[in-house]
């Protein structure tokens, strides 16, 4: 196509579209002289400034990268509120676990007499531990319920880059204002945080990734840029991450401090690159004409309704994957938040950051492992495999870690690891089996409908965990119940989905298939990769 020509014309050509920061930003490379290449790699060695400047030709794919960088920053400082705002709710229950705080730090009154376990105090009715995890569990609602009206909106109106603008803004300014947490501004930041900030990641992600498809006509690039962001992010998360948790241990500071410095950091550095990311994205138009008599907020829920219905005429197999894809979602996305919860709650652990950090540097062996496993013919094995590893992890954990001493051992590190390896195996096991199930030319709806499944029940492991210990106080009992959801997935995928008919309809309509997009940068597995 024209567009496709003009793409790798750009592409091949320093300081015009694209191609100067194709590598730095994702795409693949092309054809093109070895001048130009050479040319390219040199400015990968000047600032980034520069190399932004020099894509004045297709402007999205930097906006698309900087989006994703940023908010790897922006909105992973979640991780250390979660602990501040923990340390806080303890310190105005007068519980005994309300450790980690310096009671010198802005002459904050000195924690209240500890009482017995049992007879711990609440906040707003709840425990503390409690509390937080049903704020996770609105904020994961609001999002599951509003995701399909902003979707939407972007698909059927001129609306995609205001809507992400103000999502954004609204998330960054709420993280500033993180920067000023104390006992006295706590409750009103933790309502705005469990709301408007994670509204605003939902609907800076939805409208940034709405962009992804119309980057390039040619999927192998398209997959390029998506994977190669996608590990920019990561490695911003993670150095990210690293800063706040080495500010921690060298200064000593205490779990508010801490808080502070995360937000602070995070909306002056991930909030920056972010907001930078919208003045690259271009303006555009409906992707899609609303049906007659149609209404805007509510179309997203049609589409939904009719797209499964399709699905489970059509392609039935691919239908129960989602349903096993909506459990085994809910159960990662849960246990990062609430292990932080339980290392703080249970195990008295200030420095838990640094152990998440060691979870997620095993992730990028645990995906070299996972393309290593589906080989021959064992991607859905590989995938149920993992899935019934990390319901055993989790459920192990409450039996061998709970109480502080365990804190200072090796056993949380080993778990750890554990951790971020079977996390880093899911994703690309749980992918190849996806991308063999996708009928051809339906990969846009269906991508939109996975992104539903995976946050639908996204807020049960949080409500299960919190409902469970503000009802018998034991949060060991409400870690290892989490484990049902990777156990629930692990059991629909193996009894009900059949890869090996669902390929066939994926097969027959191959050539009508898009390639890598669909699968958020994962190629199209081949035949063999169906038992």
């Amino acid at each position: 196509s024209q567009q496709q020509a003009c793409f790798w014309a750009a592409i091949t050509v320093p300081c015009v579209p694209v191609r100067a920061c194709s590598e730095w930003f994702g795409a693949s490379r092309a054809p093109g002289s070895n001048a130009a290449a050479r040319g390219c790699r040199a400015q990968h060695l000047s600032t980034m400034l520069k190399t932004m400047n020099c894509n004045r030709g297709n402007p999205d794919v930097t906006g698309f990268v900087l989006n994703q960088v940023g908010r790897g920053v922006l909105f992973n400082a979640a991780l250390f509120l979660l602990g501040t705002y923990l340390y806080l709710a303890n310190k105005a229950a007068g519980c005994p676990n309300a450790v980690c705080i310096d009671e010198e730090d802005n002459n904050r009154d000195p924690t209240p007499v500890p009482t017995p376990s049992q007879n711990c105090g609440k906040v707003w009715g709840a425990r503390p531990a409690a509390l937080v995890s049903f704020g996770l569990t609105i904020g994961q609602v609001t999002i599951a319920c509003l995701m399909p009206v902003v979707g939407s909106v972007v698909d059927h109106s001129h609306h995609r880059k205001s809507i992400g603008m103000a999502g954004l803004f609204g998330a960054w300014l709420v993280c500033g204002l993180q920067a000023a947490v104390t006992r006295h501004t706590w409750q009103v930041l933790l309502i705005l945080y469990f709301t408007i900030y994670m509204l605003g990641y939902m609907a800076n992600q939805t409208c940034a990734m709405a962009y992804l498809p119309e980057l390039t006509e040619d999927d192998d690039i398209l997959a390029s840029i998506n994977g190669r962001a996608r590990v920019k992010e990561m490695s911003c998360m993670l150095l990210y991450m690293i800063v706040v948790a080495a500010s921690q241990l060298v200064l000593k500071l205490d779990a508010v401090d801490t808080g502070r410095v995360a937000a602070l950091v995070s909306a002056v550095v991930g909030g920056v690159i972010t907001l930078m990311s919208w003045r690259y994205f271009t303006e555009r138009p409906a992707s899609r004409v609303l049906p007659e008599n149609a209404n805007l907020l509510l179309y997203g829920f049609v589409n939904i309704r009719e797209t499964t219905k399709e699905l489970y005429e059509e392609a039935p197999d691919l239908l129960k994957f989602l349903v096993s894809y909506a459990f085994s979602e809910a159960g990662t996305g849960g246990v990062v938040g609430l292990v932080a919860i339980y290392l703080i709650e249970q195990l008295e652990m200030c420095n838990y950051v640094v152990v998440l950090v060691c979870a997620i540097v095993f992730t990028v062996p645990g995906a070299a492992l996972s393309s290593k496993a589906a080989q021959g013919g064992r991607a859905k094995r590989a995938h149920a495999g993992c899935l019934a590893f990390l319901s055993l992890v989790i459920f192990c954990v409450p039996f061998v870690i709970y109480k502080p001493a365990h804190a200072k051992g090796g056993l949380p590190w080993v778990f750890a690891v554990l951790l971020g390896l079977g996390l880093g195996f899911l994703y690309p096991a749980q992918r190849n089996v996806f991308s063999v199930l996708v009928p051809g030319g339906m990969e846009g709806r269906v991508l939109g409908i996975y992104n539903f499944f995976g946050a639908s029940l996204s807020w049960m492991p949080s409500l299960l965990f919190g409902a469970t210990y503000q009802g018998t106080g034991s949060m060991r009992l409400g870690m290892a119940l989490v484990c049902v959801f990777h156990a629930i997935a692990c059991v629909g995928l193996v009894v009900c989905v059949d890869v090996q008919k669902g390929s066939e309809v994926s097969r027959r309509t191959r050539s009508k298939r898009r390639g890598a997009a669909f699968a958020g940068g994962v190629a199209p597995a081949p035949a063999a990769l169906t038992t």
